[in-house]
This record gives C-alpha cells, sequence and structure tokens, in this order.
C-alpha cells in the first residue's frame, strides 16, 4: 500500500512540475535559456528542459541547474526518465 501512495505522490509531482513548465514557458524561455529546447512542451518538466539545456544556459538557469545536483545529484540524468 505504501508503495502505492509514493508512485501517485511522484506522478502528481510530475504533472504539477510539466504544468509549470507549460504555464510558465514563454517566461522560462527569456529569462533561463539563451537557445536550444524551449520550455512550454507539456510532455516535458522543467528539469528536463534544464538538463537538455545546460550549455545553453542564462546565468540564472545555470544556477537553478546547479542547484536542482547539488540537493539531488544526478537530476538531470533523472529527469529524462521522468
Amino acid at each position: 500500500m505504501q508503495n502505492i501512495i509514493s508512485v501517485i505522490i511522484k506522478r502528481m509531482a510530475v504533472s504539477i512540475d510539466q504544468m509549470g513548465n507549460v504555464v510558465c514557458g514563454d517566461l522560462f524561455n527569456v529569462i533561463m535559456v539563451k537557445s536550444g529546447t524551449p520550455f512550454g512542451h507539456e510532455d516535458d518538466t522543467i528539469s528536463k528542459v534544464l538538463h537538455i539545456n545546460n550549455n545553453n544556459l542564462t546565468k540564472l538557469g545555470l544556477c537553478i541547474y546547479n542547484l536542482l545536483e547539488t540537493i539531488d545529484p544526478g537530476h538531470g540524468k533523472k529527469s529524462m526518465t521522468d
């Protein structure tokens, strides 16, 4: 039962992340990426787009990406499988 609850919680977290990517995509494209894969696609999480654009991030985007990697080492790679 506890495993089912953790799966549900993870799915909810990913869906909220995807919604944030869509709702804030235009803003994130301006403030976090120089060029590359844009934010805003409904199937992508914010972390996934940051990881894909790792070499094309603004200072803010790089700061957020590095913060996520510090909190959860390998976060970017893990986001590619969500």
